[in-house]
């Protein structure tokens, strides 16, 4: 079975493609004005912070455009590159909810600078619930005791409860 999830196209240009082009274009700038203004500091600073962000946009695949699910692996796309994992090969998996659940930090496999860690906003992609899902069900696949999973467990205990006490009414 296989599942495809894809980031609103016109909402990912602007909210990683152009962001990360004009990023670049103030990278170039800090540089030509780093080299020819007798390299302040300054410059240099805001050089690095524009390349951290060029990197994780267009190279390291940080905030992908697409995922796919499909026969035990899970891949993430953007401009061209992916990032496939097998997920009975996955060694570590670790998972941050953010901003209401609407975005989600994650790594695989401890993640690197190349390959590994994942900004995902989950309420611009497709089927934003069942994704949502699969990452909370990778983390108690992946790590039965993490605390996600165990707030996750007890809420849907809590829920189980309230809504059996509202039926009795």
């Amino acid at each position: 079975m296989m599942k495809h999830y894809v980031y609103r196209p016109s909402h990912f240009c602007i909210q990683m493609t152009i962001p990360g082009l004009f990023t670049g274009l103030i990278g170039i700038f800090c540089f030509i004005r780093f080299l020819s203004e007798g390299r302040n500091p300054v410059y240099l600073m805001i050089l690095c912070l524009c390349i951290y962000n060029v990197w994780n946009v267009f190279i390291s695949v940080s905030n992908p455009s697409e995922i796919m699910i499909r026969n035990g692996i899970i891949e993430f796309y953007a401009y061209g590159k992916s990032h496939k994992y097998k997920i009975d090969q996955i060694q570590s998996y670790h998972m941050r909810p953010l901003a209401g659940n609407t975005r989600m930090y994650m790594t695989f496999n401890n993640g690197g600078i190349l390959k590994g860690r994942y900004w995902i906003r989950i309420s611009e992609f497709s089927n934003k619930k069942e994704l949502e899902n699969y990452f909370y069900d990778l983390d108690s696949k992946i790590n039965p005791d993490s605390l996600v999973t165990e707030a996750r467990i007890q809420g849907r205990k809590r829920l189980k409860t309230v809504l059996q006490e509202e039926t009795k009414c």
